[in-house]
């Protein structure tokens, strides 16, 4: 019985956790940053990095950039695979890219270069008009999308 309540317990609070991260609201900046600058200066504005769970979120995050009126800039998202080539995990949620409804939304090949690009970037693709998630020397410099908890 007792580990039973356990579970049911353990249960509620992942899925209260993950509700939570869903429920958040993005922000555009476009001060040139690294990966790492870009994830402090959000912290340091009460947030962090962007990550994306759903299509909704995905959807919420084009019309952000589009309002921009520099759609064709990369943004830097919260994405990285730093210690783990390939898997990417959000660094400001502490999960793993995917893992919640499975939803992804990486460019065809994507990510493509996992000894050398570790952090992730949303660009809008010309062929396409859809943005899409690319890896990314975490070095450079770009422009970045914050989110913050409700």
């Amino acid at each position: 019985m007792q580990a039973k309540l356990f579970t049911v317990i353990f249960v509620v609070l992942a899925v209260a956790e993950i509700q939570s991260a869903l429920a958040v609201r993005y922000q555009a900046y476009t001060d040139d940053s690294s990966f790492l600058t870009a994830q402090n200066k959000c912290i340091k504005k009460g947030g962090r990095l962007a990550g994306i769970d759903t299509q909704a979120q995905q959807n919420q995050v084009e019309k952000l950039l589009i309002a921009t009126g520099l759609s064709n800039a990369g943004w830097w998202l919260g994405g990285t695979d730093f210690g783990m080539a390939r898997s990417f995990f959000w660094v400001g949620r502490n999960y793993e890219v995917g893992s919640v409804n499975g939803y992804t939304n990486f460019a065809n090949g994507e990510p493509s270069s996992p000894n050398t690009e570790h952090c992730l970037m949303i660009i809008h693709n010309p062929s396409n008009p859809k943005y899409k998630w690319f890896d990314f020397h975490c070095s450079h410099t770009t422009y970045y999308i914050c989110e913050f908890d409700f």
